[in-house]
């Protein structure tokens, strides 16, 4: 009887979700795990796919040096996102405008050292911090009126 309880507390034990230690990233190595990670920063671990857009456990990683079939990992923040059946008869009807795997949950790992590149915004209108020149057919004024109001010594 004392080996059927011990045994259960170990596949108890073995059974929980990762937890966090000290603010260091959570090592996953399987992708039964995923949801409860979404939006934090982890450490997943495995064999990378063969495919086109590179995974590990079910996530997709960046396409860095060619490591397809070899025990890898990589740190970032876990990003989740859902294509519905409707989402992606919508994306058919458009054509090849975007790329998509079908229906289903994608996860993708973000590396949280890399910042987001900067493009100009070529459209944007002028504005306080703007630089682009107005058009006669936008370039229009907008009067403001403003009030000063003056404390009263009470």
């Amino acid at each position: 009887m004392r080996l059927i309880v011990i045994l259960v507390l170990f596949i108890l034990v073995g059974c929980q979700a990762p937890a966090s230690r000290d603010g260091r990233p959570v090592i996953l190595d399987r992708s039964d795990h995923l949801d409860h990670h979404v939006g934090e920063l982890v450490t997943i671990q495995g064999t990378v796919s063969r495919t086109r857009i590179p995974q590990i456990i079910g996530v997709d990683v960046g396409e860095g040096s060619d490591l397809a079939g070899q025990y890898a990992e990589a740190t970032g923040v876990l990003f989740c996102w859902t294509v519905t059946p409707e989402a992606h008869a919508s994306m058919q009807v458009m054509g090849n405008l975007v790329a998509t795997r079908g229906p289903g949950t994608y996860y993708s790992l973000v590396s949280p050292m890399v910042l987001a590149p900067v493009t100009p915004l070529l459209d944007s209108p002028a504005g306080p911090l703007g630089d682009a020149e107005m058009d006669d057919a936008t370039g229009e004024m907008i009067e403001i009126e403003s009030i000063t109001v003056e404390e009263s010594a009470e």
